[in-house]
C-alpha cells in the first residue's frame, strides 16, 4: 500500500508540474524580479585585474552565458613580458546574495579536459557585494578575498 501511495504521489507531482504546459516547479516559487535582474546583469564579459605578491598584474576575463555556463581565461605573468594562460569552464549561478561557480574542466587547444568532480576546490561561493551594469564586486567565502571586475564589450579579448 505504501509503495502504491508513493507512486501516486510522484505521478501527481509530475502531473501538477506539467499541467501548465511549462516546466515550472510547484515547490519552488518564481524568482523575484530583483534576482532575475541581478542574474541578467552578470551575463556577458567581465575583466578582472589584481597584482600578485611580486607586484605583477594578473588578469582574468570571465564570460558568463545565459544558459548558466561560463568560461574564464587567466593571464598570469611568467617571466618579464611572457604570460601563462589557462582557460577554465563550468557552471555558474546566483541564489539570493550568493554567486557560485562549479569548475567542470579546462579548455586546451580547443579540447575540453574534465576536472575531478570530487575535488571540493572546484566549487566556489561568493557574497555579492555590488552589482550594476559596469561593476561586479564579490567576496570569496573560502579565502575572504574581495574581487572587483568591470564589464567589457562582447568583442573584448585579453
Amino acid at each position: 500500500m505504501k509503495k502504491i501511495f508513493s507512486i501516486l504521489m510522484i505521478a501527481g507531482i509530475v502531473a501538477l508540474t506539467n499541467c501548465s504546459g511549462q516546466n515550472k516547479s510547484i515547490v519552488k516559487p518564481d524568482m523575484l524580479a530583483s534576482a532575475i535582474e541581478k542574474r541578467s546583469l552578470m551575463i556577458g564579459k567581465w575583466l578582472g585585474e589584481m597584482k600578485n605578491e611580486k607586484g605583477d598584474l594578473q588578469q582574468w576575463l570571465t564570460t558568463r552565458f545565459p544558459d548558466g555556463t561560463y568560461k574564464i581565461q587567466f593571464r598570469v605573468p611568467d617571466r618579464g613580458s611572457i604570460y601563462k594562460e589557462q582557460i577554465e569552464a563550468g557552471l555558474w549561478g546566483i541564489s539570493g546574495p550568493i554567486y557560485f561557480t562549479i569548475m567542470k574542466g579546462w579548455i586546451k587547444d580547443n579540447n575540453f579536459i574534465p576536472s575531478n568532480p570530487n575535488d571540493p576546490s572546484y566549487y566556489d561561493a561568493y557574497k555579492i557585494i555590488e552589482i550594476n551594469k559596469k561593476i561586479l564586486k564579490y567576496k570569496s567565502f573560502e579565502s575572504d578575498i574581495t574581487f572587483e571586475v568591470k564589464k567589457v564589450d562582447d568583442d573584448f579579448e585579453l
